[in-house]
């Protein structure tokens, strides 16, 4: 029986799909908790960071497959016509005109495990191309696997130049074995559900073995590749070809047939830091259960969405960015023994835990009612926060209360971070407010207060700033790393300002009513000292940073936004700021850029000082749906989704600042293909910003939400389902026309909530009616008419599974 993967329609509506074999060069990514594997869309691996990871080593620099008749190889990554992304596995469908066939191929990485699988399936193509009974006979399938065993961090730097693992077939097995010829728990294993008919090891990548009749003897260890040959035979009769076939396979494609001559074979990679017989219980136990390990992938995918905010738009690029951006921030959550669960920054470089880029995933996943998710990132946090003052391993200090900058899967970890520490707490801030989980707050408040008072003495010279600087290995200690920003950064000031405000909020939500009063003195002071040494009035700006002379720095960069997005300036000032960034200095069709382009230090190909970032993007979305900018808050959020769509379904770290020569698409300069503070922002901006979906939270009372989304021009239908505050979960729909507006609001319970509802609609009526719908449940209506926009807000009181329904006239 053929693999079925999935016909839920729901799924089928997230795919991309690409079709032309001239261009499959960007980069893809497979992910389960333990394992992980980076490609071309094409089938090929190239580069150092391209291979399969288990953490803390690396299995393979590639894993590659081909098809040969004896006189030549043909390797199937040169003849790929399609690539399919889905939500748990991607398809390639390749074909070879001179030998007549076309291959199909699945590839997955089951969730929990630590291996990595193929499906194959050989077809003859239809037509005059039609490969013939006799090369069919001729036809092996063969399957490289280049072992390299070594510890992760080592990407970084140079490659290996001597092999250190031994490879050994195992008849029993039908694989391959590689050891760590040092480290006796470095394993790998590679095989099918069939025996090789033969097997070469130890031989050099630049003399493919397969056209010669030299043959590697396999009775002993051998260093190097490894390569397996397996016979194409005719396997099925044509009556239980067409037995086989099912409504709706994702394979085999219409017109796609044959009665005999289809081959099929299970290929799986295993390995990690594990004991050889944990090795082969991993291996047989994936390759005895493929089948039930690929549903369940894609069922996991499937419930993940259905169980997270889900929303319809009537912009299908939102809704479609929508629902990638929650895969590609779910893809980075990882599992590792001795750690726990947190998200990753990024791929391929950034397979770590980064304490700033965890404290930013949160938010997103808070957002669509990932609680369990960004619980365990705090989780993490607060369990490798610095105990006490101590020195790493680069003999950099590191302070009690200090959150981690890295913590790294084999064990490393390094602090030097400015704005991790005070970013856990704000975090920590809107993990209370979505989840109501006091208890967790309560197991982590020493670590909370521990991170405050580390940001405080983080003034040492007494200015009231946090000063920071160079340390470690980095230029620079804030999220802009990769240059000197002087001693006390805006941004670093604006997280530390909310951080002592979120602070005092928690403290006081616990008891502690004496550090709350001073926090918020603190943070009031703070706010004020803010403005008063970095803002520009004659430019409209802020400085970004104060240079150890105690002289503001000039540079005009993204980072103004921050004080905005903190909620640390007055409507004034932020209405300036947003001004300037709408502005063509910064703004882009793709994006904002990180630095002004009338800035002296200006490059559009830098890391960081021109360079756009998603990330920054939804800095500046949120704050403009937050200050009432609603129409250049859309505009931002679909420029959001331009920059996913450059990034082939995957939220790049950093585009270009300016467009490349006419027909090229601006790329990465440097950085990740897929990354998890990008898609957090994007998904944030969204939930919070377009939406208006706010928790309100009054611990010990009842759950209390807050759902006023921007509707735009008329849109005629907009659902979310699945918001979460608490333990309270609800749907949203609202239908619109040029002259009424219908909400429908249902709580799913199990707590009575208070609701707060409505829209803001830009319009030049000013009034809304209610003209229908479940009067008795309409409390508190408001209208405001500001600028272009009627604000409409009411409160509703809703028990558990009960829905209000409301329409209004607009005149």
């Amino acid at each position: 029986m053929m693999l079925r993967i999935t016909d839920d329609s729901e799924i089928e509506e997230s795919t991309y799909r690409w079709s032309d074999s001239k261009n499959l060069s960007n980069s893809f990514t497979l992910v389960g908790k333990n394992t992980y594997a980076i490609g071309m869309e094409s089938g090929k691996f190239e580069g150092r960071w391209h291979g399969v990871w288990s953490l803390p080593i690396k299995l393979a620099d590639r894993v590659h497959f081909a098809v040969s008749d004896g006189s030549k190889v043909y390797f199937l990554y040169q003849y790929a016509v399609e690539f399919v992304t889905k939500l748990s596995h991607v398809e390639r469908t390749y074909e070879i005109p001179e030998l007549g066939i076309r291959v199909r191929e699945l590839m997955f990485i089951p969730e929990h495990r630590q291996s990595i699988c193929w499906r194959f399936v050989i077809k003859r193509l239809d037509g005059p191309m039609r490969s013939s009974a006799s090369i069919m006979a001729k036809l092996r399938f063969l399957a490289e696997c280049e072992f390299n065993l070594m510890w992760e961090v080592k990407q970084a730097g140079e490659q290996y130049k001597v092999r250190k693992e031994i490879v050994l077939y195992n008849e029993d097995n039908f694989s391959v074995i590689a050891k760590h010829y040092r480290h006796a728990d470095w394993i790998g294993i590679f095989g099918a559900n069939r025996q090789a008919r033969k097997k070469y090891l130890g031989f050099d990548k630049f003399n493919y073995p397969i056209l010669t009749e030299h043959l590697p003897s396999v009775d002993k260890p051998r260093f190097g590749s490894v390569l397996l040959e397996y016979e194409v035979m005719e396997e099925q009769r044509e009556e239980e070809w067409e037995a086989e076939q099912i409504e709706g396979e994702y394979w085999p494609k219409s017109g796609e047939r044959s009665g005999g001559g289809d081959f099929e074979i299970d290929l799986c990679l295993t390995g990690g830091s594990l004991s050889y017989q944990e090795a082969f219980g991993e291996f047989n136990y994936t390759m005895v259960n493929f089948e039930s390990l690929a549903i369940e992938k894609s069922m996991l995918y499937k419930d993940y969405l259905e169980h997270t905010v889900e929303i319809l738009h009537p912009e299908n690029a939102l809704t479609r960015a929508f629902r990638w951006s929650k895969v590609n921030l779910h893809m980075l959550e990882h599992y590792q023994p001795g750690f726990g669960t947190g998200t990753f920054a990024g791929l391929p470089h950034f397979a770590i835990y980064f304490g700033r880029d965890m404290c930013w995933a949160t938010f997103g996943l808070l957002s669509i009612g990932d609680f369990d998710g960004a619980r365990e990132n705090l989780n993490l946090l607060a369990r490798f926060q610095a105990p006490a003052n101590g020195e790493d391993m680069l003999r950099e200090p590191y302070y009690r209360g200090e959150i981690p900058h890295e913590i790294r899967t084999e064990g490393t970890v390094y602090y030097y971070s400015a704005d991790a520490t005070p970013l856990f707490v704000v975090a920590a801030r809107n993990y209370l407010d979505w989840t109501r989980d006091i208890n967790f707050v309560k197991f982590i408040y020493n670590n909370i207060v521990r991170a405050i008072e580390w940001s405080i003495d983080g003034d040492r010279d007494g200015d009231g700033f946090m000063e920071h600087g160079p340390e470690g290995f980095l230029i620079d200690t804030t999220w802009m790393d990769s240059y000197y920003r002087g001693k006390s950064a805006l941004d670093v000031q604006a997280i530390f300002c909310r951080a002592l405000l979120d602070g005092s909020h928690i403290a006081s939500t616990v008891g502690d009513e004496s550090r709350s009063r001073e926090w918020l003195e603190k943070g009031t002071r703070l706010k004020n000292l803010i403005m008063e040494r970095y803002w520009n009035d004659s430019l409209g700006f802020f400085h970004d940073t104060i240079e150890p002379t105690g002289e503001p720095n000039r540079s005009i960069t993204i980072n103004s936004v921050v004080p905005v997005l903190m909620g640390v300036t007055d409507q004034q000032t932020s209405h300036r700021v947003l001004s300037k960034i709408e502005g063509y200095e910064f703004m882009t069709d793709w994006g904002v850029r990180t630095r002004s382009k009338k800035d002296p230090d200006y490059d559009p190909r830098s890391y960081q000082k021109g360079g756009v970032w998603p990330f920054c993007t939804g800095w500046v979305a949120l704050s403009e749906f937050r200050l009432g900018m609603f129409n250049e808050g859309l505009a931002t959020t679909q420029r959001f989704v331009s920059a996913l769509d450059m990034g082939s379904n995957y939220f790049k770290e950093v585009l270009y600042g300016d467009m490349p020569p006419m027909g090229q698409h601006p790329v990465q300069p440097t950085g990740c293909f897929i990354q998890a503070w990008s898609a957090s922002m994007f998904l944030t901006s969204m939930v919070q910003g377009l939406f208006g979906i706010a928790p309100r939270p009054t611990p010990g009372k009842n759950a209390e939400l807050s759902v006023v989304p921007f509707i735009g021009e008329v849109w005629k239908e907009l659902r979310i389902q699945n918001v979460r505050v608490g333990e309270n979960k609800f749907d949203f729909s609202l239908n619109s026309t040029q002259d009424s507006v219908r909400i429908k609001v249902h709580n799913h319970g199990p707590e009575t909530a208070n609701i707060e509802t409505g829209f803001v609609l830009p319009t030049k009526a000013s009034t809304a009616k209610l003209v229908d719908g479940s009067v008795s449940k309409l409390e508190e209506l408001s209208q405001t008419k500001v600028s272009d926009y009627l604000n409409a807000i009411f409160t509703t009181r809703l028990n558990e599974n009960e829905s209000g329904d409301f329409a209004f006239a607009v005149s």
